[in-house]
């Protein structure tokens, strides 16, 4: 049984294989009610992963909220190849229910080569588990595509490895969609050198949000695509905390189901709306 992801097959810059024009359909809810549109391709993900997520479940004890939250730390965790006392500490309670699990790791990995449609976040919200008191929807990947290409209509890359970087900012990133959708946008106009800004750190993304568990799927959404800072920009906490961010560097996640409120970016002094340069770096920040 597989249950890492060979961080080797992790390259970003993949060209995404379905056609941006395939049909979309409906996903249905947990109660049947529609919930976002999605293309065929994903859709059959998103039902394979909710079926083996069931599969998993009921060699449990868990509910469906708290079976979710510790998968995707197993997932977070088999995507950095954590060390083993970690791992099994994870896997406490969830013994029997590995096999199911890994097989819908290795589906989202799949999917995550060919599209930078948000699986994850659809299957969280296919299940019911959203938090409709916070009033949290995740934005559907075609509007935030469609966002991001408004963003870049005119944009062009940082010339050369000197900079400045360009950073992405999303106060509430839920799964992480906003950086998919900037993420499609970017490799397609720019298929060459898309690739070489991400592993210079020339394309970075913040993001944040009040829900650790957006945060962890936020984080793996970014890591199956070959963003190697996932882990480093996503935070759990209010959007205007005081403090500032660590530049990002590649290294091993917090354990965000547990931690408490983290200063995600510290507002400048002419306008508190935006965010200072991390470290007095040059940055041009670019807003959802």
């Amino acid at each position: 049984m597989t249950v890492f992801v060979d961080s080797s097959a992790l390259r970003p810059g993949r060209r995404p294989q379905m056609p941006p024009d395939e049909p979309r359909e409906w996903l249905a809810g947990k109660k049947g009610e529609p919930v976002q549109t999605a293309t065929a391709h994903t859709s059959r993900g998103v039902n394979e992963v909710i079926r083996l997520l069931e599969q998993s479940r009921m060699k449990t004890h868990f509910s469906p909220s708290e079976h979710f939250n510790r998968t995707l730390r197993l997932w977070e965790a088999a995507s950095r190849r954590a060390e083993m006392d970690e791992w099994l500490d994870l896997c406490g309670g969830m013994e029997r229910a590995l096999t199911p699990l890994a097989d819908a790791l290795a589906l989202l990995a799949q999917h995550a080569w060919s599209s930078y449609e948000d699986l994850l976040g659809l299957t969280y919200m296919t299940l019911g588990l959203g938090d409709v008191r916070k009033g949290q929807y995740f934005t559907p990947f075609a509007v935030a595509r469609m966002m991001a290409e408004m963003i870049l209509d005119d944009w062009q890359p940082p010339y050369g490895p000197a900079g400045p970087p360009a950073c992405f900012y999303e106060p509430a990133c839920g799964s992480g969609v906003m950086f998919l959708g900037v993420m499609a946008v970017l490799e397609e106009r720019f298929p060459n050198s898309f690739p070489v800004l991400l592993r210079q750190g020339l394309i970075l993304f913040r993001g944040i949000d009040l829900d650790p568990t957006a945060v962890l799927m936020a984080t793996l959404n970014l890591r199956l695509r070959g963003y190697p800072f996932a882990a480093q920009t996503l935070t759990v906490g209010d959007a205007l905390a005081e403090g500032r961010p660590e530049a990002p560097s590649p290294g091993p996640a917090p354990d965000l189901s547990l931690a408490p409120p983290l200063l995600a970016v510290e507002a400048s002094e002419d306008d508190p709306t935006i965010p200072a340069d991390p470290d007095g770096q040059s940055v041009q920040y670019l807003f959802f």
